[in-house]
């Protein structure tokens, strides 16, 4: 795949070609009704929707003129799958007669408070689980909004969850992490409890010249140590090396899941099984 990976699923009119997604996937424009405006992201005309069948909610994302990403969303979620990470479910299709996506609210069943890793420091501190102990309780605000300032914070399964993003957004080429993009839930304590499944992967598996400019090194708007954003980033071959040298056993059997025969056969049909091992064997070889 070359350039527009995404955009070669479209015919000359923008309208979808319907062979890379699955019908149980298709959603039914009848069942859903908006229930809200969303005003922050980069895509025009979000909006949240409610199912009135089955009371689910999602964020519905037209596609765009210089954005195809019901694609990427979807494909995305493919992969994780069959890599065993947690995921928003995508349902594609038309809805408000504009073609999109609708991206599951994965919120749905967590019991604790939800934030946003941007929204941490407005907890009025955290607790520092490192620092604590049985006998003291020690609160106060991450040094700096990174993975390893996180790091004193997170329990071990947030933890594993975190190094699995960033491991999934390097091999995608998901730019788009930013703080807002992912978050935790957050126990009475004000302590991190858990780490929600993934969403928003609109700017992944998407080939071509970098958004902000040609020479630069594509990366992470979340950063392993440090600081990154939409425009600063965090560059994916740093990252890739970062997880390698502290998370070995764990990055060996994501490389091996996708290594293997079952993932070639789960993304035969996302056409983009070449994408992700090219991706790989560069980031393996220390390339951007």
């Amino acid at each position: 795949m070359q350039n527009g990976m995404a955009g070669k699923r479209y015919d000359m009119q923008g309208e979808a070609n319907l062979g890379w997604w699955h019908e149980k996937d298709w959603l039914d424009p009848n069942q859903w009704v908006m229930s809200g405006v969303e005003v922050s992201g980069t895509t025009g005309n979000m909006c949240w929707v409610m199912n009135t069948v089955t009371g689910d909610s999602g964020l519905f994302k037209p596609e765009s003129q210089w954005r195809r990403s019901a694609y990427s969303e979807y494909a995305a979620s493919k992969i994780a799958e069959a890599l065993e990470i947690p995921s928003a479910k995508i349902l594609v299709g038309k809805l408000f007669g504009a073609s999109g996506c609708i991206s599951l609210d994965v919120r749905k069943g967590c019991s604790d408070h939800v934030l946003t890793c941007g929204s941490l420091l407005r907890c009025g501190g955290l607790l520092n689980r490192k620092k604590s102990d049985g006998n003291e309780m020690v609160y106060d605000n991450p040094g700096e909004m990174s993975f390893q300032g996180l790091l004193p914070y997170l329990p071990p399964d947030a933890e594993l969850g975190m190094a699995k993003m960033m491991f999934f957004d390097a091999v995608i080429k998901n730019s788009g992490r930013h703080g807002s993009n992912f978050m935790f839930a957050i126990d009475h304590r004000r302590a991190i409890s858990g780490f929600l499944p993934l969403y928003d992967h609109g700017n992944a598996l998407q080939q071509g010249v970098s958004r902000w400019g040609r020479g630069r090194r594509e990366g992470s708007a979340f950063a392993y140590h440090g600081y990154a954003s939409m425009r600063q980033t965090f560059p994916f071959d740093d990252l890739y090396a970062c997880l390698r040298r502290d998370y070995p056993a764990l990055v060996g059997s994501l490389v091996a899941k996708l290594r293997s025969g079952g993932f070639r056969e789960a993304t035969a049909k996302l056409e983009c099984y070449d994408f992700i091992i090219e991706r790989l064997n560069n980031l393996e070889r220390g390339e951007k």
